[in-house]
């Protein structure tokens, strides 16, 4: 029996493992990933950084679908609660939007008890963007 747990644990580990990426800044941003690709959606490019045509640089964004210029922004508890955090978020997401960019904005409600909608915001946003 021990035999057979420690090949399960090794699968276990392996399957995990396959799943690990560099570039997420937070255990949440990595769940949020894990979420839109469990449900069937193409994983998105971490840590995008964003320019404008001119090459201006215009923000990094935590993950993106840049072919289809959607972003998908995590907002943890920082965000609301650090003024000068919420400022500088809002300021970079104005700027996306003005540059033509979709911005997705995840908290932990939506995450963790509604990703089932995520998941559709988002999947509509990449109809839309075709």
């Amino acid at each position: 029996m021990r035999r057979c747990s420690a090949q399960s644990g090794n699968r276990a580990l392996r399957d995990a493992l396959a799943r690990v990426r560099t570039g997420s800044a937070s255990r949440t941003e990595t769940w949020t990933r894990l979420t839109l690709v469990d449900a069937g959606l193409p994983e998105p490019v971490l840590d995008y950084d964003v320019y404008d045509e001119h090459g201006m640089f215009l923000g990094c964004v935590d993950m993106a679908y840049p072919e289809l210029r959607i972003a998908i922004e995590y907002d943890g508890q920082q965000h609301r609660t650090d003024s000068r955090q919420w400022m500088k978020d809002i300021d970079r997401i104005d700027r996306l939007v003005e540059e033509g960019w979709r911005v997705i904005r995840v908290t932990s409600s939506l995450l963790f008890q509604h990703p089932e909608e995520l998941a559709r915001r988002v999947r509509a946003a990449r109809v839309a963007a075709q």
